[in-house]
Order: C-alpha cells, then sequence, then structure tokens
C-alpha cells in the first residue's frame, strides 16, 4: 500500500509535466489544420455555383433583381453548401461578405465600383460606391477605383484570403505580364479587320501634375496567333455596324461578332485568345504597360447564361487568356437549342486616371471535345462527384482568381 502511494505521488507530477498537444488552427483558408486544405477548392465551387444560380449580369437593381435579391440568393447558395457538407462553417463569413461586397444589384447608372480605401492610420477596408465618390480626403484617407471587378475581394484580395484588410497591397489586383506590343504584327485575319496605327502623343504637362486622354482604350484580339488556327474577331467599333447575323449586341446575352473558324478542343489542341495588341491611348511611349485585363466566359441565354469559369481556362487577369483540351462541351445538338455559341469578354482598363474602360464581346463554337454538356453541368457545381476529376478535369471549377 505505501509503494502504490510513493508511486502514485511519483506519476502525478510527471503528468503535470506532460506537455498538452497543440490545438490547430481551422481559421478558413489559412489555418494549419488538414480541413483547411479544401476550402478553396469549395469556396471556388461554391461561387461557381452562385455564378450559376445568381448571375450578376442578371440582377440590374430592377424589382425583384436588387442588391438584397441578390444577397438573398447567394445566402441559399451558401446555406445549400453549408448543409451539404461542402463548405466549413469557419468560411462562412468570408464567403457571405464576398458576395455582399459587390456590384451585383446596382443599376448601371449608379456605376457603382469597388473602392479601396487605406486610412491615414494605414488601415486598409473595401467599399461598394459610385465611381465619382471614389476619391481621396484629404486627412483622412486616400481610395483606389478599381473598375471592370464585380467584388471587393475579386478587386483587391491580393493575397487570396478572401478578406481585404492590412494583409493586401492596398491597389487593384493587376496582371503580372511582361510589355506590352501594342502594333499587331499578325495579319493573318479571317476578315477584314482595319490596321491598327496609333500615334503616340505625350500629354505630360512641365508642372507637377500631368493630364491624361480620357479616351477608352481600344481592344485588339488574335485568338491563336502564330498558328494555322489564326484569327481575329470584330470588336468594335466595327462590331457595332457588323453584317447580321453574324453581328449580335456587345453584352453577355448577344456575345457580339462571331469568329469564322470553330474552335476545336482536341485532346492535343490549346487555344489561346491574346490582347496583348490593345491600346491605351494615355500611354506616355508606345512600349509602356498602361493597361490591365480582365476575361470573362458566358454561357448561352438558352442555358440560363452566367459566367463559366472551368479550371482548364487560365489567365483571367492576363492579357493571354488559355484554354486547355476540353474545356467547354460543345453545345450543338443539347438542351443549348439552335444557339451554340458561347461568348467571350475582354474588359481593358487604363492604369491612369480617370481609368477610361473598354468590354467587348465576341462569340465561338467549340467542338472535338471529350466533356459533354451533362458532365459540364454535373461537375461544374459546388458538391461535383468524385468521379470529375477523371472525367471531366478540366470542367471543374476554377481555384483560380477570376
Amino acid at each position: 500500500m505505501v509503494k502504490a502511494m510513493i508511486s502514485a505521488m511519483v506519476m502525478v507530477p510527471a503528468l503535470l509535466a506532460a506537455p498538452a498537444m497543440a490545438a490547430t488552427d481551422k481559421t478558413c483558408l489559412t489555418g494549419d489544420d488538414p480541413l483547411v486544405a479544401s476550402d478553396a477548392e469549395q469556396i471556388a465551387a461554391l461561387e461557381a455555383a452562385v455564378e450559376l444560380a445568381c448571375p450578376c449580369a442578371g440582377y440590374d437593381g430592377s424589382i425583384g433583381k436588387s442588391q438584397r435579391d441578390y444577397r438573398r440568393c447567394t445566402a441559399a447558395q451558401v446555406k445549400a453548401a453549408l448543409s451539404a457538407g461542402n463548405l466549413r462553417s469557419k468560411c462562412k463569413s468570408r464567403v457571405s461578405k464576398r458576395f455582399a461586397h459587390s456590384i451585383c444589384g446596382h443599376a448601371a447608372a449608379v456605376e457603382a465600383v469597388p473602392c479601396l480605401e487605406r486610412s491615414t492610420r494605414g488601415k486598409l477596408r473595401c467599399l461598394i460606391v459610385p465611381a465619382a465618390e471614389c476619391r481621396d480626403r484629404a486627412g483622412r484617407y486616400s481610395r483606389v477605383a478599381c473598375p471592370g471587378y464585380e467584388s471587393c475581394v475579386a478587386a483587391g484580395d491580393t493575397n487570396a484570403d478572401h478578406l481585404i484588410n492590412l494583409n493586401d497591397s492596398g491597389s487593384c489586383i493587376v496582371p503580372a505580364t511582361a510589355t506590352a506590343t501594342f502594333t499587331p504584327t499578325d495579319t493573318s485575319v479571317a476578315t477584314a479587320t482595319p490596321t491598327l496605327t496609333p500615334t503616340w502623343t505625350s500629354t505630360a504637362t512641365a508642372t507637377a501634375t500631368a493630364t491624361f486622354p480620357v479616351e477608352p482604350p481600344l481592344a485588339h484580339i488574335v485568338v491563336n496567333p502564330g498558328t494555322d488556327r489564326v484569327e481575329t474577331p470584330i470588336l468594335p467599333p466595327e462590331a457595332l455596324t457588323g453584317p447580321a447575323p453574324s453581328c449580335f449586341p456587345q453584352n453577355p446575352s448577344g456575345g457580339g461578332c462571331r469568329l469564322l473558324a470553330v474552335l476545336d478542343g482536341g485532346i492535343d489542341l490549346v487555344n489561346v485568345f491574346d490582347a496583348s495588341g490593345s491600346i491605351n491611348p494615355a500611354a506616355q511611349t508606345p512600349d509602356e504597360d498602361a493597361l490591365t485585363y480582365k476575361w470573362d466566359i458566358y454561357r448561352p441565354t438558352t442555358l440560363q447564361g452566367g459566367k463559366y469559369a472551368p479550371r482548364g481556362v487560365t489567365g483571367y487577369f492576363t492579357k493571354q487568356l488559355t484554354i486547355a483540351p476540353s474545356s467547354f462541351p460543345a453545345l450543338e445538338d443539347t438542351i443549348a437549342g439552335a444557339d451554340v455559341f458561347w461568348r467571350a469578354a475582354l474588359t481593358v482598363t487604363s492604369i491612369y486616371p480617370p481609368f477610361a474602360q473598354t468590354t467587348v464581346y465576341f462569340r465561338f463554337q467549340y467542338q472535338s471535345t471529350e466533356l459533354t454538356l451533362d458532365n459540364s453541368i454535373d461537375c461544374y457545381r459546388t458538391n461535383f462527384p468524385e468521379w470529375c476529376y477523371t472525367l471531366a478535369p478540366n470542367g471543374i471549377p476554377t481555384t483560380e482568381p477570376h
């Protein structure tokens, strides 16, 4: 009995001295818990589901399409993802704020933009305000407008944690690309397209303030440059008077003019949309990289419209959008009906105030792909099945900022 008591007395200090197991950090996206590894993919899938169910372009501030209606729609998608186990509760607040702080539901006349605001104390936040209100206030804060972006996270989340705070740069996200080439050199075009011959004129004055032209940028795109599949789509201003029925209105529903060639989605073929020939009249020299780029892909209206951002498409904020094989399904003989064209949109924005921008659209067909429309519908959603990694790897939602 005495030996047992002595033994117990020896063990107690030993137990008290044993180190406690370190708790893991389950913070959304940035924690060290193993569960965090799936956050980015789950959030990307949720964003794809929201874009399908609540397309931003469909919420224009009219009755039933207001900010409140958009938030109600996105909240339902977040709730569904949580209920299905496709989103951790730790991420609910972040993704909900991401959808709340967006331009969706604002009337076009408001010209709402994400506005990055840094106070004189260094605090960084983002607001959705009319572009005219995104301006500095001496002694209180400085502001940067990010036109062309749908949300604060898309505009200024430079460290990809779905927050806007001191860990971000405070600047609009821009592509890290090489120097622009302003004069297109590829003359193998499938349609008659005017030659771009800009005249460069420096408008900087000899004073401390430089003035810049407010003329909007001129977008220029070459599809599959340097190949035997090269084509230059008809874009504004020519597209506004383009031949019917090849040219439709310049918006996500109309989709602009169609490419003459059909894009080949075969196993060995990568397609490229190259906008490096776009021109910014505000550029001070011909070789200055004075534009930011934003690409979007839209479904036809017969498939409910909305953006499509699969894993096989990369470079949404660069001069070149790259499309891996079988990233889209062919739409012929499907529920898409007579509209078998995908829509591509490019927004080019001047880096100089007042940040003039131009958005252009064109349509394209996509064939010889291994991705079927049925598989695309099954895999481009929040809770896509495991088999999608094998049968539709380029058709699942992207995790790249878009």
